[in-house]
Formats: C-alpha cells, sequence, structure tokens
C-alpha cells in the first residue's frame, strides 16, 4: 500500500510529539536537567580518562586524556577556545583521528565501521551536558524507554532476548536502520538534538564542585559521526 506524503508527515509529526512528551518527563523527574562547566567535566568520575585525547594530542606524545587533565598547559588550550567562542571569537579545532571497528557479519562478509577520535577539546565541552544528560536517562525514575549500554559485544542482544521470553504474549517489532549514520537526513538529526536540547536547563550550570586528518590530508563530511558522545542518543530517538 502506498502512503502519501502528506499522510507520512503526519505521522512522523505526531510520533515526534510523543517522543518530545516523553522526553520531557525525564527533565521533570529532576527539576530540569541542569549542564555542568568544563571544570565539572574534568573532575567527572565517568569522564573516561584511559581513552585516547585525539589529534593532536597524541601527536605531541600524550597517549590518554587523563595525561592531558593532568596538564594545565593542556586544560588551558581548550578552556581558551571556548571562551573565545562564547565571546562569538572564531576559533578552529582540530580534525577528528578515524579508527576502524571490525563489526559481526555473515560468513564471506568483511565489515568494519568507521569511528571518530573527536578531540578532547570537543569531548570535554560535549560532557557539560552529556553526564547530565545520561544520568537522567540511565538512573532517574523516569519512562523513557532507551536500553542504554545493551551493546552486541557485551551480551546485549541476550538481554532483548530475556525481555522478549518474558512477555511470551506480546506482540513487537526489531528492527535496525541500515547504514544509520550514512543515510539519517540531516533533518531528522536535527530533531533528535532539539528534543536533547528542550531538556536542558540553560539558564544554569553544576560547577566542579557541585559533586564529586587523514596522513595524506583527505577530510571526510559525514551528518553524524560515530564516535561523538551523542551518537547513540540521536540513533536511539531516530528508530524510536
Amino acid at each position: 500500500k502506498v502512503i502519501s506524503s502528506s499522510k507520512i508527515a503526519i505521522m512522523y509529526q505526531t510520533r515526534l510529539e510523543k517522543i518530545q512528551s516523553i522526553s520531557t518527563l525525564c527533565r521533570h523527574a529532576t527539576n530540569q536537567i541542569v549542564a555542568g562547566t568544563l571544570g565539572f567535566v574534568e573532575k567527572h568520575p565517568e569522564f573516561l580518562k584511559d581513552r585516547s585525547p585525539g589529534l593532536p594530542w597524541k601527536l605531541k606524545g600524550y597517549k590518554t586524556k587523563g595525561e592531558c587533565l593532568e596538564n594545565p598547559n593542556a586544560r588551558k588550550v581548550w578552556h581558551t577556545k571556548w571562551d573565545r567562542i562564547r565571546r562569538g571569537k572564531d576559533e578552529t579545532f582540530p580534525d577528528s583521528a578515524l579508527f576502524l571497528r571490525a563489526q559481526i557479519s555473515k560468513v564471506g562478509t568483511d565489515k568494519i565501521c568507521a569511528v571518530w577520535g573527536i578531540p578532547i577539546d570537543v569531548i570535554i565541552e560535549e560532557g557539560k551536558t552529556f553526564h547530565p544528560y545520561i544520568r537522567c536517562l540511565r538512573d532517574d525514575d523516569n519512562n523513557i524507554p532507551i536500553a542504554y549500554r545493551a551493546e552486541m559485544a557485551i551480551g546485549g542482544m541476550a538481554y532483548v532476548n530475556d525481555m522478549l521470553e518474558a512477555h511470551p504474549d506480546s506482540n513487537y517489532i526489531i528492527g535496525d536502520w541500515s547504514k544509520f549514520d550514512r543515510t539519517a537526513p540531516a533533518w531528522l538529526i536535527r530533531d533528535c538534538f532539539q528534543i536533547i536540547y528542550d531538556s536542558i536547563d540553560h539558564c544554569h550550570v553544576i560547577d566542579s564542585e557541585a559533586f564529586l586528518a587523514c596522513p595524506n590530508g583527505q577530510k571526510f563530511a559525514s551528518l553524524q559521526k560515530n564516535g561523538q558522545v551523542f551518537h547513540q542518543h540521536t540513533h536511539s530517538f531516530a528508530h524510536w
């Protein structure tokens, strides 16, 4: 059956409003999600310090993000950049390093996934909203149907299978958007980020004391990069 474009638009808008209303429950459950500061992220107990800091830091001898954080001169670099951006000044950031990760595939088929090593300069800034937001999705008592950390490589599919077997008389659909990172339209990614943006209190911040390019020069443009901290959130909202 062929569905007209106008009906598809209505269906999408209805679904979008449903997701927005459910996402709002997360914000209300915590009296709005308050973003942090750069110092908040640098001292956050869940910030992964054992990962690569990305370019250009890895070329300067830094092996981990933790090594960058221990150097006040390194921290000053991204603090200065983001301060200039907030004051309307022009700034540039280093390229992202490209890593290739092998994935499960059919016999006789080689499948790899491009994962971008986003520089620590950007990861720190994204973490200001990411850490409070993920805490809400993961830890708070809300009705958002997102199974965070259900990774295939660490038994995620077994979790999904157990959940389905626990409700044998239920109807369900299991699907995945093939080649999502390369084919998801820009307007869909923008809608997903708008849901996240609307959940954040942009008038207050939590400070650090609140709680504990390729070798040949080639560059790639992409709508959504696997490696960004919000990648899984936009992926989940789009499938939802």
